[in-house]
């Protein structure tokens, strides 16, 4: 009797076991497919196309397999953790990349917008990594020549209580920014867009102070 209800219990343990495994396997296979189409949406891989020689919206370029729209959690499982941190106010935050990533000085900037990303700042230490026209020395002059006049130029001091300005060339309809010092180009932003912005034809120019929008 005892040995039939040794059984029982080994079977019954087993069948319990089994559904244990099996909900693992689905759970781990629900979780692959969750990363596979958070990765998948991307059109371009930064570190792998050339994307200034195509025609491109920030949305669809990944960096590192991230995405402007992607969150906080997502951007560990990516990247890491940052070199550094800088926290703003209305819940903006900026993470910052460099050693982290092999590179020689920070090289990538992610912004939040209360743990969302809403732009990643490309700069000159991650040159190395680029490729075709997207890794070339641009100038203002060549950058408007390959993309048209901006919607808007931004003008900016380069870091907070530095003399030295900078210009953002904002190509909305990308969702790219062009940053220029003096006449060169240092590095550009993807910014998060909804891909819905029509351009009037007019150029705007804008100064700002230092803050969040810092770039270089």
């Amino acid at each position: 009797m005892a040995k039939k209800k040794q059984q029982e219990w080994m079977k019954h343990a087993g069948g319990i076991v089994l559904l244990i495994v099996v909900s693992l396997a689905v759970f781990s296979a629900l979780e692959s497919l969750e990363k596979k189409s958070l990765s998948s949406t991307a059109m371009f891989e930064l570190t792998e196309d050339d994307i200034f020689s195509t025609t491109f919206n920030a949305n669809d370029v990944a960096v590192f397999g991230l995405q402007v729209g992607d969150r906080l959690p997502e951007v560990v499982e990516r990247l890491g953790e940052p070199d550094g941190k800088k926290e703003f106010a209305q819940g903006r935050e900026t993470w910052e990349y460099g050693e982290a990533l092999a590179l020689d000085g920070t090289g990538l900037i992610v912004v939040f917008d209360n743990g969302v990303v809403i732009s990643l700042t490309i700069r000159e230490p991650f040159r190395p990594l680029l490729h075709g026209l997207t890794q070339e020395g641009w100038t203002k002059e060549a950058i408007y020549g390959e993309f048209g006049i901006p919607d808007k130029t931004i003008f900016l001091p380069a870091d907070v209580n530095s003399a030295l300005i900078v210009r953002l060339l904002k190509y909305e309809t990308r969702g790219l920014d062009i940053i220029v010092r003096k006449e060169n180009v240092v590095g550009f932003v993807l910014n998060l867009n909804d891909e819905t912005f029509v351009s009037d034809g007019v150029h705007e120019t804008e100064t700002l102070q230092p803050g969040v929008n810092v770039v270089t």
